[in-house]
């Protein structure tokens, strides 16, 4: 086992601490539905080598693209995991995690090591340690955490991702060395957007799913590409050759965004993803489709696409103050309750201002057939989101940035973050403010685009009876870099 570079939040560590923002300063936390809001991603002091760092590219503390998950028998331990980078760059240059287990009152962080090129193997320095994800084993003895690192090849368009999984059965403390699931090559292209599933029957049995963009993408960055997935029998030490399990219809540049896998309790393999458009970066719309494709032979076959819904295509949310614009996906996201019922939600474009509406359906049979999409509650002014959640006692969450409260003309792009949630059996919605105001404008600009992160997801994960999410921030709230990560507990049984 390798120990950790760790950087101590503990309340003996008082310069990484000393920033808790308290949300209500009358009620008590047991009385208030979120209790408390904290900075958890203090930024490490990264060398400036030219392997990884550009020096006019800013500092390499830019914290975005968060996830988070949550031990399934001990929910005080928390783990986060985010993605590092400079303002000027579009690629990250490091990996950030933090680890609770005091149901976040105090962190440990640390950088994913040997694939990032500041702190570990100088071989992958182009990309270091983004775009990943965090899952626990069913039983919380084991928790995987799957990042993707690459140096560039050909004319350097795409990072050479090489997509790595470590393990930890010490609750996060304890990391593996990691092992090496697939690799990018000017024969195969590049993997991307790696995601995790784990088989509840058999926790040695673990499934990566990922965007497998073309090589086209080394020499004139096409980022349209297919869905490919590998499997390990051995609790990740080694992987199946990676194999084509889905490619979009070829008239247009079309791709898996952010595919989300499940191991359905027949052992039935489900992945739900949003199938963007890559012309839409580039100013064209085309809608997007919201599809399922379900596996009955653990991934060596897979069904036909089964059609969900379309939506509004990826966005370009203009600055009502002038200067650049922010990019914010309004990409799928899905989870699944312990009932087998699987929740999808996404955004949708609505109103004279073009902001998001969230939509969401759901299927009892395992991903064969979808209700009609419904809205979450009143929300017609999201920017960015969302992100899906189930509790253990069956509420459902749904996490979004906000600009309700923006005042044209301020120059301050006012921002919040809310989390909606509803039981599934009431099917009514309430809101719940986590964070905020921030001004959006204040986001890194790279290249004339707003971005909190490439992508712009962040983390939500249900708990017994609430949910913990992690999502980044920008100026004013923002204290140690551009963009901070910062942790929000949501307890549904308080306040209510």
């Amino acid at each position: 086992m390798i120990r950790r570079p760790a950087l101590s939040l503990s309340a003996a560590s008082a310069s990484l601490a000393a920033v808790v923002l308290v949300l209500s300063a009358v009620a008590s936390a047991a009385q208030q539905p979120v209790r408390e809001l904290r900075v958890i991603s203090s930024t490490p002091r990264l060398p400036k080598t030219r392997a990884c760092l550009d020096p006019a590219a800013g500092q390499p503390d830019v914290d975005v693209e968060s996830t988070i998950a949550v031990n399934p028998v001990d929910p005080a331990n928390l783990i986060v995991l985010w993605t590092r980078g400079q303002s000027g760059l579009l690629r990250p240059v490091a990996g950030g995690y933090a680890v609770t287990r005091d149901d976040g009152r105090t962190w440990t962080t640390g950088v994913p090591s040997h694939v990032d090129g500041c702190t570990g193997r100088p071989a992958y320095s182009a990309a270091g340690a983004g775009d990943g994800s965090v899952v626990f084993a069913p039983g919380g003895g084991r928790v995987y955490m799957l990042v993707e690192s690459g140096r560039s090849i050909g004319a350097g368009k795409v990072p050479g991702n090489t997509l790595w999984i470590y393990s930890s059965t010490d609750r996060g403390r304890d990391w593996s060395q990691p092992a090496a699931i697939a690799g990018a090559s000017l024969a195969t292209g590049v993997p991307d957007q790696p995601r995790l599933a784990i088989d509840p029957a058999h926790p040695a049995r673990l499934f990566v799913f990922w965007r497998q963009i073309p090589p086209s993408g080394f020499e004139i960055g096409d980022l349209s590409g297919t869905a490919y997935e590998a499997r390990s029998q051995d609790g990740g030490r080694t992987w199946s050759a990676p194999h084509q399990i889905y490619a979009p219809p070829t008239s247009f540049p079309q791709f898996p965004f952010l595919q989300h896998p499940f191991v359905l309790a027949d052992g039935t393999l489900l992945d739900v993803f949003d199938q963007q458009n890559y012309l839409n970066a580039v100013g064209l719309e085309h809608p997007a489709d919201v599809m399922a494709i379900r596996s009955r032979d653990r991934g060596r076959t897979w069904s036909a696409p089964v059609p969900i819904a379309a939506h509004s295509p990826f966005p370009y949310f203009p600055n009502p103050d002038g200067g650049p614009s922010v990019r914010a996906p309004d990409m799928a996201s899905s989870a699944i309750a312990r009932d087998g019922t699987v929740y999808v939600a996404w955004g949708d474009r609505t109103g004279a201002r073009r902001l998001l509406r969230i939509l969401i359906a759901r299927s009892r049979d395992g991903g064969r057939t979808w209700s009609a999409p419904r809205q979450v509650g009143r929300t017609s002014t999201v920017i960015a989101g969302p992100e899906l959640a189930i509790t253990g006692d069956g509420s459902i969450g749904v996490l979004y940035y906000d600009v309700r409260h923006d005042q044209p003309g301020d120059h301050f792009w006012s921002t919040d973050v809310y989390l909606a949630h509803s039981h599934a059996a009431s099917g009514r919605w309430h809101e719940d403010h986590l964070a905020g105001s921030f001004d959006l404008a204040s986001s890194p600009d790279r290249r004339g685009t707003l971005l909190l992160g490439d992508n712009f997801y962040f983390g939500l994960a249900g708990l017994p009876h609430g949910f913990a999410a992690a999502f980044p921030m920008p100026r004013p709230r923002a204290v140690h870099g551009p963009t901070d990560i910062f942790f929000a507990h949501v307890n549904l049984r308080a306040g209510r």
